[in-house]
């Protein structure tokens, strides 16, 4: 069905059309630790920087370069940012995505960060508490959590 008026272009026709945009969420940049780092221990600070309109993070930690078995899935994090604890030596992953919404409201995980590496070195007087931290969210004005 046309809905071309006497006298218009199609291309005027076509600009009453809805368009449907489907926007994917910026991945947040990944800040600490650096590519490479290497220190003693057993534990990491995982952070990344924010991203604007963006209200939850996930973070991926690995020793598979490929993510096929993941350490640390950490998804819905109020902020990019995580404490590791009771990590076994060695080169590991990680990466990080942005969920965003789309234009029905759904969620939406955009796509990755670029993989960092960071290398843990035995340490005899390490503590060795395992698992994540997350960090709380940071409060806003009203008690709200911040984006």
């Amino acid at each position: 069905e046309s809905r071309m008026r006497s006298g218009e272009s199609p291309a005027a026709a076509n600009s009453a059309r809805p368009v449907r945009l489907t926007a994917t969420p910026t991945p947040p940049a990944p800040l600490a630790p650096a590519q490479a780092h290497r220190e003693a221990g057993n534990g990491v600070e995982i952070r990344c920087g924010d991203v604007p309109d963006i209200r939850r993070y996930t973070i991926q930690v690995s020793q598979d370069p490929r993510f096929g078995d993941l350490a640390f899935d950490l998804r819905d994090l109020p902020v990019c940012l995580v404490q590791l604890g009771g990590l076994e030596p060695g080169v590991w992953y990680w990466r990080t995505a942005s969920h965003g919404a789309d234009s029905r409201g759904s969620r939406q995980l955009g796509p990755w960060s670029e993989v960092r590496t960071f290398e843990l070195l035995a340490s005899t007087d390490a503590p060795a508490s395992a698992g994540a931290t997350p960090a709380p969210a940071p409060a806003a004005a009203g008690g709200l959590p911040a984006r």
